[in-house]
């Protein structure tokens, strides 16, 4: 299970790629190489989790492709005006924003 600190630097990855990335869409293993710094490392069994809490507070939707392939998605509907303390990777102090926000 990844430390909290490395949860939450994955979260501002994901979350500031999904911001800048309106029509973003992908599976969790594209997510880990594609989405986030190569830095970080990401490996799918990290996001899956992250990915579902998203889904579970409306930020993202999870669909199933012909071929049984989960795709993950930013839902368009979502509020602006995300806290700018969310933005930034280096941030230590980051609450949890309200259900339909990406931290």
């Amino acid at each position: 299970m990844p430390s909290p600190q490395r949860t939450r630097a994955i979260r501002r990855a994901l979350a500031c790629y999904l911001r800048t990335h309106r029509h973003a869409c992908d599976t969790a293993d594209g997510i880990a190489r594609w989405w986030v710094p190569q830095d970080l490392n990401v490996f799918e069994i990290e996001l899956l989790p992250i990915l579902a809490c998203y889904e579970a507070r409306g930020l993202v939707r999870m669909f199933a492709s012909a071929d049984g392939r989960c795709f993950y998605r930013r839902r368009q509907a979502q509020p602006q005006g995300l806290p700018a303390s969310l933005s930034s990777p280096s941030s230590s102090a980051a609450p949890r924003p309200p259900a339909g926000e990406l931290p």
